[in-house]
């Protein structure tokens, strides 16, 4: 099956689908080389890669899994929806955040593991993708930022700074 067959066959949307299509074919242009795409290229335009990448799979896992990415172990008897509350839980509880602390979530995408959290923190992200960073700023304090060329949020301290995992 060719990737425009197989983008045809996951989406019904044309809108979407078109979109998509477009997407993949961009990012897998940086990888060929025989039409300009290569080392070089990704280092030139990274960021623009980088966005075609996260687009695609966040579209990818939106349309299986939802608005959580991330992976739990389920019981015996839970829901797949539980599961994942419980992990995302879990993974909270061991940040150790106390009330009131100013934290700051490094590729923070949509800002949706924050949701899970009714904590009182005040809670900054940044991101690459402005596509994820448009659903961030619905959540949280959400930047655009390329962490390699820019410090985000230069006058604001932050006691945590860490990737979700």
């Amino acid at each position: 099956m060719t990737r425009a067959e197989a983008v045809k066959t996951f989406y019904t949307d044309a809108e979407k689908r078109g979109r998509v299509g477009r997407t993949i074919h961009e990012y897998m242009g940086f990888f060929d080389e025989s039409n300009g795409g290569g080392i070089e290229a990704r280092k030139t335009r990274y960021a623009t890669m980088i966005n075609n990448y996260y687009d695609v799979v966040t579209d990818f896992y939106e349309h299986g899994w939802g608005q959580s990415f991330h992976f739990a172990a389920r019981a015996r008897g839970e829901s797949f929806e539980a599961s994942l509350a419980r992990a995302e839980h879990y993974v909270a509880l061991r940040l150790g955040l106390s009330a009131g602390m100013k934290v700051l979530d490094v590729g923070c995408g949509d800002g949706f593991w924050w949701t899970m959290r009714d904590d009182r923190r005040e809670i900054y992200g940044i991101d690459i993708s402005a596509r994820e960073i448009t659903q961030a700023r619905k959540r949280i304090n959400a930047e655009l930022a390329d962490v390699s060329r820019e410090p985000p949020y230069s006058t604001t301290r932050f006691p945590v700074t860490f990737p979700v995992p």
